[in-house]
């Protein structure tokens, strides 16, 4: 049988604190931890401690600034097994904000809430992010609503990504700051966004000026599926960033090889909306729509 440890909506149930210290969390299940105008709602891990969480479960804890459940300082590492974080909520990062490497096997990420801007299951600072075997259903944030990369180099594979919502970028994956991603095997199903609407790979428009654009945020994906995902602007899947014509800035880069595109919607680009770089190998598109360019959109660069 698991424990059950209820913060009754009081406080937060962990600090994991010491330098050059392991902790292990196991069969445990965390309840209403609380965090109050701090950081994560069950559990903060302090610079120079790594925790690992196995089988265990963490839902409807709530932190007002960042990470509903859990929170990782910098210098810290965070790894979970077997796990489920389901209904957490906070400003950024619904169940994780993490400033340090975080990897998560065969987890469940549902229902889990940013509800002011960004990750809602997960928000990384410049940490990278390793995912394998989990599945993110039914998170929601302004951007990112399951995953929000800053900068870092993640890798993501054999996991699914399903009616996850941003209210403007990347309905299940948003990445900023010179962020890349190495995905293989994924599949990307009814997420919604205004751009992007599962995936967004953002660069920035520092105005006019004499020297072009540069990389910012990239992705290489690899046997892919991205089907019935919607952005009410552009990208119905997937949305790359580009300064206009003559602006200096970055931009979002794509690599794309043997998947597949299906019955994505948007305005601009049913399928994908490019204004940064776009390279495609073995790519199939069907049945996607929108009343600009149908299976992808090319904007001047």
């Amino acid at each position: 049988d698991r424990i059950t440890l209820d913060g009754q909506n009081g406080s937060a149930i962990f600090a994991v604190d010491g330098a050059e210290s392991r902790v292990e969390i196991r069969n445990i299940d965390l309840f209403r931890g609380r965090a109050q105008d701090s950081y994560g709602g069950a559990i903060n891990v302090g610079a120079g401690t790594t925790l690992l969480i196995a089988d265990s479960k963490i839902r409807a804890s709530f932190a007002s600034l960042s990470g509903g459940a859990i929170h990782v300082e910098p210098g810290a590492g965070l790894r979970i097994e077997r796990s489920e974080l389901i209904e957490n909520t906070a400003m950024n990062g619904g169940a994780i904000a993490s400033n340090s490497a975080v990897t998560l096997v065969g987890c469940i990420f549902s229902g889990n809430v940013a509800s002011s801007n960004e990750g809602g299951a997960v928000q990384a600072w410049f940490g990278g992010v390793t995912v394998s075997g989990s599945q993110f259903f039914g998170n929601s944030a302004r951007h990112g609503g399951a995953l929000l990369l800053r900068g870092g180099q993640s890798q993501l594979t054999t996991s699914v990504f399903d009616d996850n919502s941003a209210i403007e970028q990347g309905g299940a994956i948003a990445l900023y700051d010179g962020a890349t991603l190495q995905s293989a095997q994924v599949r990307f199903t009814r997420n919604r966004a205004d751009q992007g609407g599962a995936l967004h790979l953002g660069g920035t428009d520092t105005g006019a000026g004499p020297e072009p654009a540069a990389f910012g945020a990239g992705a290489s994906i690899e046997h892919a599926q991205f089907e019935a995902n919607e952005a009410s602007l552009q990208g119905g899947a997937i949305d790359i960033f580009g300064p206009p014509p003559g602006n200096g800035g970055t931009i979002g880069v794509l690599i794309l090889t043997d998947s597949s595109l299906q019955a994505n919607i948007s305005i601009i680009g049913g399928a994908i909306r490019s204004a940064g770089q776009f390279i495609a190998e073995d790519v199939r598109f069907e049945r996607n729509a929108a009343a600009n360019g149908g299976a992808v959109a090319l904007a001047p660069v």
